[in-house]
């Protein structure tokens, strides 16, 4: 959700079409839909950056622009590998996904892509032992 537009961003099949769905939080009414070809189904908003990623067709994420809720980037993320979660870390410019049974992790300002125990990150990561939750070492 982007609380700065009010507006809810959720993944939708109409008629075997996947499809990002746009609702206007004040009204409660689908204000947009986009196909998003075979993807769509892993998505979380950015409030710091007022946008919204999205897993498109493949193994690409999609980067909504929520002002104007138009898509301003493609970015190749796993090559070879759909995404089937994501979640966004704002104050540290990370976007992390749950592809088959494996945490990567993308540094949104770098474009650097990986596991989250390699790589040079600002702050390591690593999935928590149970694979539940991320842990942040400071």
């Amino acid at each position: 959700m982007s609380r700065q537009h009010r507006r809810l961003y959720c993944s939708g099949v109409v008629e075997n079409s996947p499809l990002l769905v746009v609702v206007d939080t004040d009204a409660d009414t689908i204000v947009g839909t986009m196909p998003v070809g075979s993807g769509g189904e892993a998505l979380c908003v950015n409030e710091t950056r007022d946008e919204l990623y999205f897993s498109g067709p493949g193994d690409t994420v999609l980067v909504l622009d929520c002002s104007g809720d138009t898509i301003i980037r493609r970015l190749a993320a796993f090559p070879g590998r759909t995404i089937q979660m994501m979640q966004c870390l704002p104050e540290r410019d990370l976007l992390f996904s749950f592809v088959y049974g494996r945490l990567l992790v993308m540094d949104l300002a770098s474009g650097y892509r990986g596991q989250p125990d390699s790589g040079p990150w600002p702050a390591c990561v690593r999935a928590g032992s149970d694979r539940s939750q991320i842990l942040l070492r400071q």
